[in-house]
């Protein structure tokens, strides 16, 4: 992973694709969910968490962290 690539996020994103991850938004807000589509600028997360029913699209430049879970205890 080139960290100094300027597309490192969607890059990491579509490496994780079918993944459930946590992004935390510039905002703050968080959102949980399974790695449904990358695209070059969004991202849609599919059974987001506490809405199972709905899906989510994040522009990928509102994003300031990924967060994957890669191990467990």
């Amino acid at each position: 992973m080139d960290l100094n690539n300027p597309d490192a996020i969607r890059l990491t994103l579509e490496s994780h694709s079918g993944k459930r991850v946590k992004v935390r938004l510039a905002s703050g807000q968080e959102i949980e969910g399974k790695i449904a589509k990358v695209g070059a600028v969004a991202v849609v997360l599919a059974e987001v968490t506490g809405m199972e029913f709905f899906d989510a699209t994040v522009l990928l430049d509102q994003m300031a962290a990924m967060l994957v879970r890669t191990r467990s205890r």
